[in-house]
């Protein structure tokens, strides 16, 4: 089996995509970079309406143009950025007579709505300015640049995602959504209990126990703060771990699935099959590449599907 993502560079287009595919970073993963690219848009050209599966965000560096989202549509210029939430209907169009050249990150993972919050961003209002337009195409140009599967390559990428989520942090402000103090030290000390103990068969109950609140309580900080439950949260780790194993090491199924907390074999390969869309085996037998291509090609995007 073999997975690929695809680079491509032409005078005004540049993108990486589908890297979800061929990441060492898990799919269940805080934050995983699914593509990224720059483009100086021909004149009136308009992508959409369209629906994504992941959070994406573009960010205006030069012309202008227009994103429409929940029936508005907003007039955006070098300076803006313009953010879709998954399963949102929207569309964008470059001016006619001042296109405008973007650059943009798409990705996934539970902290991804949390981030967008933190950068002063929600599905209620998807726009905002930035005056850091120099620091980010700085840092967009190096996402591309690093456009090999290497180790080094993916840290490149993902540093420059986070350095870019930083610069659009700043003097925004902690957005908590009500959440206490008391209650994120609750949350903060159940993710550590549960990375601690996670290869054991552990319950949401003992979790809450260990902290001293109840199970509803803790399910319900849970959600507040990561939106995902303390169960689904235990699971997501769990196939993480089990990912990496089976691609960094030569352990069996069976005995990855039992230090990653799996009862058995056969529990493992049903938990990880519905995480990943295949058994451990055919996850651990795919071959990655990337593709190097010319020319900006039609094919949809498998991240974007």
């Amino acid at each position: 089996m073999e997975q690929q993502a695809i680079y491509t560079e032409s005078e005004h287009y540049k993108c990486l995509e589908d890297l979800r595919l061929v990441s060492d970073f898990s799919e269940v993963d805080s934050l995983v970079l699914d593509y990224c690219g720059i483009e100086d848009c021909r004149p009136g050209f308009q992508f959409g309406p369209y629906i994504r599966k992941s959070y994406l965000m573009h960010v205006v560096f030069g012309g202008k143009g227009t994103y429409t989202s929940g029936g508005k549509t907003y007039n955006l210029k070098a300076g803006d950025l313009f953010f879709i939430y998954p399963g949102q209907l929207t569309k964008y169009r470059a001016d006619v007579n001042d296109p405008w050249t973007y650059g943009w990150i798409g990705f996934h993972g539970f902290r991804a709505e949390e981030i967008a919050r933190k950068m002063g961003l929600t599905r209620e209002q998807p726009v905002r300015k930035t005056d850091r337009l120099g620091d980010i195409r700085t840092c967009v140009d190096r996402m591309l640049m690093a456009n090999s599967l290497s180790w080094t390559d993916q840290l490149l990428r993902i540093s420059g995602m986070l350095v870019i989520f930083a610069f659009l942090s700043e003097g925004i402000g902690e957005d908590t959504e009500g959440m206490t103090e008391q209650s994120s030290e609750y949350v903060k000390k159940g993710i550590d209990f549960i990375r601690k103990n996670y290869m054991k068969d552990i319950k949401v109950n003992q979790i809450a126990e260990s902290i001293g609140i109840s199970r509803s309580y803790l399910t319900k900080v849970f959600h507040k703060a990561i939106f995902l439950s303390p169960q689904e949260y235990l699971i997501n780790l769990r196939a993480q771990q089990a990912a990496y194993l089976l691609k960094q090491t030569d352990a069996s199924i069976k005995e990855i699935a039992y230090s990653c907390g799996y009862s058995d074999g056969v529990s493992f390969s049903k938990s990880f099959k519905k995480m990943y869309g295949m058994s451990p085996r055919q996850y651990r037998d795919i071959k990655e590449k990337i593709i190097n291509m010319d020319e900006k090609h039609d094919m949809i995007s498998v991240s974007d599907i």
